[in-house]
């Protein structure tokens, strides 16, 4: 019970795993590329967002504006990572179907989080239901490529 103030924390740092990984990704493809300066401007400047958010957020939410600006200070190094990967090498990384299973996503995570109260594995079953319908009426894949899933499934 005494690190229960600390479940907070966590539920707010473990998204900036996610931009972490991409991070770590995008340093990687950088520096194999010959593009080590750009890693640290990047750095240097993720740095400089965590230190304005910090001055932000903390005055008036504590720790808890200490873990939103840390997380908030890893989605400008990947925005940053992703336009010095479009901008020197031609790579974006993604198209708008991309965007779209973001969303996609993005609503399963809304499911999860409000029937998170519920029978676990109802709640996962539910989750890639949710997040298959939205897939398909967000419409993130070609015609053909539903066709060919289709044709696929018809043969096994």
């Amino acid at each position: 019970n005494e690190f229960r103030p600390a479940v907070i924390a966590l539920k707010i740092l473990i998204f900036g795993s996610t931009f972490s990984f991409l991070n770590a990704l995008f340093d990687h493809v950088l520096i194999a590329t010959n593009n080590q300066k750009l890693v640290t401007v990047s750095n240097a400047l993720c740095f400089s967002a965590n230190v304005i958010f910090d001055l932000m957020l903390i005055p008036k939410y504590g720790y808890i504006g200490a873990c939103i600006g840390t997380v908030s200070a890893y989605a400008v190094l990947g925005i940053v990572g992703l336009y010095f990967m479009y901008k020197k090498l031609g790579i974006l990384g993604f198209d708008i179907s991309t965007f779209w299973l973001f969303v996609a996503g993005a609503i399963m995570i809304l499911f999860l989080y409000a029937s998170r109260n519920f029978w676990q594995p109802a709640t996962v079953i539910g989750s890639l239901i949710i997040y298959i319908i939205a897939v398909l009426l967000l419409r993130v894949f070609p015609r053909e490529d539903i066709f060919v899933f289709k044709r696929g499934l018809r043969l096994s």
